[in-house]
């Protein structure tokens, strides 16, 4: 709105390149790429990616992921002070492209004429997952969680590659917890 700042000093400290829709924030922590649909958060802490993921591959300093998801949102948390390459408690969550049962747009797909209503219709989501870390620790475990956050009897595919910890995202689950047994 008018007369609304967001940057206290007045000055926007941002890399803007309107010939491409690209954002980044003055810290580099925050990216989105309008051209392709993608959004990125970065921060020693907490990671995120998500938007027309689908079939590309994503590498950063903390990890590196790839779906075949057409669209999806992807968060990776340390549950601890630590950042998340020396966490030996983190959680990944992974959010789906989903919609109403009944939900009706426009013929381009670009404006919601009818919401529909419950149950919501969610993709399946399918990702595989490296975790970069400083040294391999095998004591380090993966396990799924459900809706609220209770683990789950289901077995998740991890190995260590080096020092790093691949995994992948089993369809049917809310959350990848991974801890020191």
């Amino acid at each position: 709105t008018k007369g609304f700042q967001t940057d206290v000093s007045g000055k926007l400290k941002a890399k803007i390149q309107l010939n491409i829709k690209t954002f980044v924030s003055d810290t580099g922590q925050l990216t989105w790429q309008g051209n392709v649909g993608i959004v990125t958060i970065e921060s020693p802490r907490f990671q995120a990616l998500m938007g027309f993921l689908g079939h590309r591959k994503f590498n950063n300093s903390t990890w590196a992921m790839e779906t075949p998801n057409t669209y999806a949102s992807f968060a990776l948390s340390s549950l601890t002070p630590k950042a998340i390459t020396l966490s030996d408690h983190i959680l990944l969550s992974a959010v789906p492209r989903c919609e109403n049962t009944g939900t009706v747009y426009n013929e381009k797909r670009t404006k919601v004429l009818d919401s529909g209503k419950g149950p919501v219709l969610m993709e399946p989501i399918q990702a595989k997952f490296v975790l970069y870390r400083f040294k391999k620790d095998p004591r380090l475990k993966v396990r799924a969680l459900d809706q609220v956050g209770k683990p789950m009897k289901i077995s998740i595919p991890f190995r260590w590659v080096g020092e790093n910890l691949s995994c992948s995202w089993v369809p049917g689950i809310f959350y990848l917890e991974i801890f020191k047994k």
